[in-house]
Parts: structure tokens; C-alpha cells; sequence
């Protein structure tokens, strides 16, 4: 076998398993990054799943304390009503 196909078959091989290395090196990176935005994302959505249930918590509020506002003045419709009867 003369010297350089040798040499280039030495290449070949060589440059083979460097790539491998290399491909798989980027494709780990490339994982990393999209796991990274993912996980930003989820982040962002339970800080504003959060928000929207303090929003919700206050509104509830609200709505128990119209709703605490007009069983009293059922109570003095009901009582008016009885003595007018």
C-alpha cells in the first residue's frame, strides 16, 4: 500500500469519529438552549398563572363582599315584608 492513500485512509477514518464527536457536541448544545427557552417559558407561565390567581383571590373578594351586602338587605326586605304582612 503506498504512503498516501494510507495517509489519507488514516484521514478518513480519523475525520470520521471527529466529526461524530463534533455533530454530537452540537446537537447537545442545540438540546441545551431549546430545554433553556423551555424552561423560560414555563417560568413565565407560572408567574403569570400566579398573578392571575392573586387577580382572582381579590375579585372573589369582591364578589363575597357584595354577595355578604345583599344577603343583608335580603334579611331586611324579609323582615320589612313579614311585618307589612
Amino acid at each position: 500500500m503506498s504512503e498516501p492513500i494510507y495517509i489519507f485512509t488514516l484521514v478518513v477514518f480519523f475525520g470520521t469519529i471527529v466529526a461524530v464527536f463534533a455533530l454530537r457536541y452540537i446537537a447537545l448544545t442545540k438540546q441545551a438552549k431549546a430545554r433553556l427557552e423551555n424552561d423560560e417559558s414555563y417560568r413565565e407561565l407560572a408567574a403569570r398563572a400566579v398573578q392571575t390567581q392573586a387577580e382572582t383571590a381579590i375579585s372573589l373578594g369582591a364578589v363575597n363582599a357584595t354577595l355578604a351586602d345583599l344577603r343583608t338587605r335580603v334579611a331586611g326586605l324579609e323582615k320589612v315584608l313579614k311585618e307589612v304582612e
